[in-house]
């Protein structure tokens, strides 16, 4: 069923589901989401990528790399459909699964977003017997960083980059 939060920093009404094949909004709608999102980062000088276009097939196939291994994949969009951002869970097995591709769009960034994305995504990991959430955020990513450790996420160590800032392993033990 969908979430909503009424009056998130502005918003009338944020919609967070899980996404489905059966979605108003489509796999390739999302993956160009978060093209602009990276075009924008890079823009603004927020994350450097090597490859700006390597995550378009992941999230072209959203359901075999999140759904059908038993994670999920969540929207959020304003009452009128518009997409406002998403974020995706992968079960690794053993209770483990690790966060990807949280993204708000840049003219929403700002409004708490991506903090009713992770806290949903949480709550559906608890309800699905998850023990730990993991995750891998780029060193330069500063806005996300933070995101993460306001809702319980601690630094486990460093993932070393060539070619940009080291980024951040993290983990939330869902266990407390």
């Amino acid at each position: 069923l969908p979430i909503f939060y009424n009056q998130v920093m502005g918003i009338e009404t944020l919609v967070i589901e899980a996404w489905t094949p059966d979605s108003s909004i489509s796999p390739s709608q999302i993956a160009l989401a978060h093209l602009a999102v990276r075009q924008n980062q890079e823009h603004e000088g927020t994350n450097i990528f090597s490859d700006i276009t390597d995550t378009q097939a992941d999230l072209v196939g959203l359901e075999q790399n999140y759904i059908a291994s038993g994670g999920n994949f969540f929207t959020a969009r304003a009452e009128d459909g518009q997409l406002k951002g998403f974020i995706g869970l992968r079960n690794h097995g053993d209770g483990c699964g690790e966060l990807k591709r949280l993204a708000v769009l840049p003219e929403f960034e700002g409004l708490g977003i991506g903090r009713a994305l992770v806290a949903k995504l949480i709550d559906w990991a608890r309800e699905n017997e998850f023990t730990r959430i993991t995750l891998e955020t780029g060193g330069d990513e500063h806005a996300r960083t933070r995101i993460y450790e306001k809702v319980g996420f601690v630094i486990t160590g460093v993932a070393p980059k060539e070619d940009k800032t080291d980024g951040w392993l993290m983990e939330f033990d869902l266990k407390r």
